[in-house]
C-alpha cells in the first residue's frame, strides 16, 4: 500500500465505493483499497520530479496513482527497491488512460541514471526494478499501477482479475515520476517555440514568437514573448508571470529570476514577488555559481551583486560574459581579448588576445568560444583548441551537458563528449537555450 511523502495531504483523497459493495465485489481483497482508477492516489500535475513510497504487501496487491500531463509532455516512471533483485519485490508498472486502457508497461528496465549490470549479466536477469518513459500526445489525467511481476493482467477499471504468483511478490518500493524537459529549447521565430529531447526529437511547445529564453537548473523555462509579457513553462503549460516586456533576463542558482526592464532598472522575481534591485539600466547580467550576480553597466563598468549589496569589480566595459561552474567568470573585452576573473570578483587575467563573437560554458569547466570565420574553439585549463571550422550563428550547452550549435542553414548539431557532431534539426533556428 502506498504512503506518499509530501505535504499536500488533501490531494490524496480517495473516492471509495460503499463498503458493502467493495466486500461483495472483492471479498478476498478487501484491504486493497487503491487498486483501481476510482481509488487512485492523486499526485497532481507532473511539473518536475516527485517520489512516493509504497509497499506491495501481498501477492495480489496493486497500488494505483493518478497524475496529470500536458499534450506532448514526456514523463519518466522509475521504480526503485532496496535490493533491486533477490530477495526483494519483482516490480511491474502499467500506464493507463482514463478508461483503464493500458498504454505502456514494463517489468525490468534500466533507468538512465542506474548502473550497468555486472559483466556477463543482462539487466532483465539481474535486476527487478521497472522503468518507463512515455510521451503523452493528449493532455489529461492518466494512471500508473504498481504490482509484482506476475500480477500483470488485472483490471484497472474494476480492480479485479488479480493473479497470485509464486516468487518475488512483495516488498517496499519507491516510485519516482519525473517530467523530462527538452535538452535544448529552439526559437523558430514565426513558427514558434520548440524543444528537442533525446529519444523524442523536435516537438512544438508554443506558437508564440519568443524574444528571449532562460532555463533554470531544474529545467524550468522562462520566455519573454515581447509585448505579450514574461511567461514560464510548468506542468500546467505556459503561465504568464508578468505582463511587462523585459529587455533581458537571467536565472540564478536558487531559481529566482533577474529581469532587466531597461530604463525601469534591474528587478528580481522570487516566490515572494517582484522587487526592484537597482534603478540603473544594465547592458547585460549573468548569475554566478556562488549565488551572486555580475552586472554589466556599460561605461560604468562591471559590478557584482551579493547579499551585501552592489559593488564594482572592474571599470572596463565588457562586450559579453559567461559564468563557469567553479564560480569564475569569462569576459569578452572585444578588441582587448578574452579574460577570466576568479571566483568572487577576484583577480583577472587574459587567456586569449583574439576577439570572440560568442561564449558559453559547460558544467565540466569547458569554455566554448565562437571566433567567427576562424571557427569554434574550446578553452580547457589554459589550453585552447579548435573543434570546428564552421562559423556558428549561436550555441548553448543543454541540460545534458552536450553542446548544441546553430550552424544556420546547415541546421542544429549536437556535440558529444567524444567530440563528434551529429545533425539533430535541419531547420535554421533564430536562437537556442539549454
Amino acid at each position: 500500500m502506498p504512503s506518499p511523502h509530501h505535504r499536500n495531504r488533501s490531494s490524496r483523497r480517495r473516492n471509495f465505493r460503499p463498503w458493502s459493495e467493495r466486500l461483495e465485489a472483492r471479498a478476498l481483497l478487501a484491504v486493497d483499497l487503491d487498486d483501481q482508477l476510482s481509488e487512485a492516489v492523486l499526485l497532481g500535475p507532473v511539473a518536475s520530479s516527485r517520489s512516493v513510497a509504497g509497499t506491495i504487501s501481498e501477492a495480489a496487491d496493486v497500488d494505483m496513482y493518478a497524475f496529470e500531463v500536458q499534450a506532448g509532455q514526456v514523463v519518466e516512471f522509475d521504480i526503485d527497491t532496496p535490493t533491486n533483485g533477490v530477495p526483494g519485490l519483482g516490480s511491474y508498472i502499467r500506464i493507463f488512460d482514463a478508461n483503464g486502457t493500458q498504454l505502456a508497461a514494463n517489468n525490468d528496465a534500466q533507468a538512465p541514471d542506474e548502473p550497468q549490470p555486472p559483466s556477463g549479466a543482462s539487466h532483465v536477469s539481474t535486476f527487478f526494478d521497472s522503468y518507463v518513459r512515455r510521451t503523452f500526445g493528449t493532455a489529461g489525467v492518466y494512471y500508473i499501477g504498481v504490482s509484482n511481476w506476475e500480477n500483470t493482467q488485472y483490471s484497472a477499471a474494476e480492480g479485479e482479475a488479480d493473479f497470485v504468483g509464486s516468487q518475488h511478490l512483495t516488498g517496499p518500493y519507491t516510485l519516482t515520476i519525473s517530467a523530462v524537459h527538452p535538452n535544448v529549447y529552439i526559437d523558430r521565430g514565426a513558427d514558434g517555440l520548440w524543444g528537442w529531447t533525446v529519444g523524442v526529437g523536435v516537438a512544438p511547445l508554443n506558437s508564440g514568437n519568443p524574444e528571449a529564453m532562460a532555463v533554470a537548473q531544474d529545467g524550468t523555462l522562462f520566455v519573454d514573448f515581447g509585448p505579450n509579457g514574461l511567461w514560464t513553462r510548468t506542468g500546467a503549460g505556459f503561465v504568464q508571470i508578468n505582463p511587462a516586456n523585459p529587455q533581458n533576463m537571467a536565472v540564478a542558482v536558487d531559481g529566482s529570476l533577474y529581469l532587466d526592464y531597461g530604463p525601469f532598472g534591474l528587478w528580481r522575481l522570487t516566490a515572494s514577488g517582484l522587487g526592484i534591485i537597482n534603478g540603473a539600466n544594465p547592458e547585460n547580467m549573468v548569475p554566478a555559481a556562488d549565488g551572486s550576480l555580475y552586472v554589466d553597466y556599460g561605461t560604468f563598468g562591471l559590478w557584482r551583486l551579493t547579499a551585501s549589496g552592489l559593488r564594482i569589480v572592474n571599470g572596463a566595459n565588457p562586450e559579453n560574459m559567461v559564468p563557469a561552474a567553479d564560480g569564475s567568470l569569462f569576459i569578452d573585452y572585444g578588441q582587448f581579448g578574452l579574460w577570466r576573473m576568479t571566483a568572487g570578483g577576484g583577480s583577472i587575467s587574459q587567456i586569449s588576445v583574439a576577439n570572440p563573437e560568442g561564449l558559453t560554458a559547460a558544467p565540466d569547466g569547458t569554455l566554448f568560444v565562437d571566433y567567427g570565420p576562424f571557427g569554434l574553439w574550446t578553452w580547457i585549463a589554459g589550453s585552447i583548441t579548435r573543434i570546428s571550422s564552421g562559423n556558428p550563428e549561436g550555441f548553448d550547452v543543454g541540460r545534458d551537458g552536450f553542446l548544441y550549435v546553430d550552424f544556420g542553414r546547415f541546421g542544429i548539431l549536437r556535440r558529444s563528449p567524444t567530440g563528434s557532431f551529429v545533425l539533430i534539426v535541419t531547420e535554421d533556428p533564430e536562437a537556442l537555450a539549454g
